[in-house]
């Protein structure tokens, strides 16, 4: 039966320098390891080569020598298997990947596909460690659908509070595939195109609460629908507990969270990073501190009166001239026991 089988052949290299790792490898495992003449090794050369690639080592095609066709093989890694090269190219393949729409679950699928291979790389080629930075991540996440990208951010949001670190590109990758995959299953793919069709994008959260005139009503509407979605996840799932799923402390830290990283994510990330923010920043006055919760609150005041519990020692910072800063005004008048601090830049 095997005999019958077609023999294999290397791909033909056309100068796509993200596929000449994968090219160089099939030559050298199907050919080049052959006992072969340099005239013959010349003609399996020009058979699986084209455009610029042939045309780099042309020249070297008449001279029929071993060492014609050594030069020939160094100036081809030279020419695409150069390692910045290969960083360049995936940097801007990255950058001019289109946008992928709400529905698109095969260009999800693309997408993870190509960033699943540029790991693969990144292991054998050290120039590829930039794509752990975290603006190259937060390009490659501007790809993705709106509820796709959604999730990320949250993710890596719970990752950072509780590492104090942005994941890595691998991390990424993961989290992608596990995604296009569900995207690309029939069951999810329903839910999931049932999520995008009252609309052509996602409202942002702090804009929804925006609808809200008590803050209460906006805790209590975020209430329901983690709820909501923790029962989605029972049903799918029926073998594991679900979590508390009335927690209103919970649904408050989250509307709160949303508004703070949006005003103040530049203030976050500094303070994940470096735990302390510079002089001249708007905030630095405060001390500010980000607690177990994910919250950002004023730290320096009252450390050493440990009667006073600790919201009072260290109140939320609420950023002024936002919804949020009408909403904790209008809910101090009735609800006296939650201290907040608006900022006053």
């Amino acid at each position: 039966m095997f005999e019958k089988l077609p023999a294999p052949t290397p791909p033909i290299f056309d100068g796509d320098v993200l596929m000449y790792s994968d090219w160089k490898v099939a030559f050298d495992g199907l050919i080049d390891h052959l006992p072969l003449r340099a005239s013959q090794k010349f003609y399996y050369l020009k058979q699986y080569l084209s455009g610029k690639a042939l045309k780099a080592v042309s020249s070297y095609f008449v001279q029929n020598t071993d060492r014609a066709y050594i030069e020939a093989r160094r100036l081809l890694d030279y020419r695409f298997g150069d390692p910045f090269l290969l960083c360049r190219e995936v940097q801007a393949k990255l950058k001019s990947w289109p946008r992928i729409n709400n529905k698109d679950a095969e260009g999800l699928r693309d997408y993870s596909d190509f960033l699943a291979k540029c790991l693969t790389m990144k292991l054998d080629c050290g120039s590829l460690d930039k794509l752990d930075d975290i603006t190259e991540i937060q390009e490659m996440t501007s790809k993705l659908p709106d509820w796709c990208a959604n999730k990320w951010n949250d993710k890596a949001y719970n990752h950072r509070i509780k590492h104090r670190a942005y994941p890595t590109f691998d991390r990424f990758v993961q989290f992608l595939r596990k995604e296009s995959d569900k995207a690309d299953d029939p069951e999810v793919k329903t839910v999931v195109v049932n999520a995008t069709t009252s609309g052509h994008h996602f409202t942002p959260m702090v804009e929804r609460l925006k609808r809200f005139s008590h803050l209460h009503s906006a805790v209590k509407a975020v209430e329901v629908l983690q709820r909501s979605i923790l029962h989605f996840k029972q049903r799918r799932n029926p073998g594991q507990l679900p979590e508390l799923v009335r927690n209103y402390s919970k649904a408050r830290d989250f509307v709160i969270k949303e508004f703070q990283s949006q005003v103040f994510e530049t203030e976050i990330e500094t303070l994940l990073k470096d735990g302390k923010l510079p002089k001249k920043n708007r905030l630095s006055k405060l001390q500010p501190f980000i607690d177990t919760a994910g919250i950002l609150r004023v730290g320096g005041r009252l450390q050493e009166n440990s009667t006073l519990e600790d919201s009072v020692k260290h109140p939320t910072i609420i950023p002024r001239k936002t919804h949020l800063a009408k909403l904790v005004v209008g809910d101090s008048h009735d609800r006296t026991r939650d201290n907040y601090s608006i900022t006053t830049g």
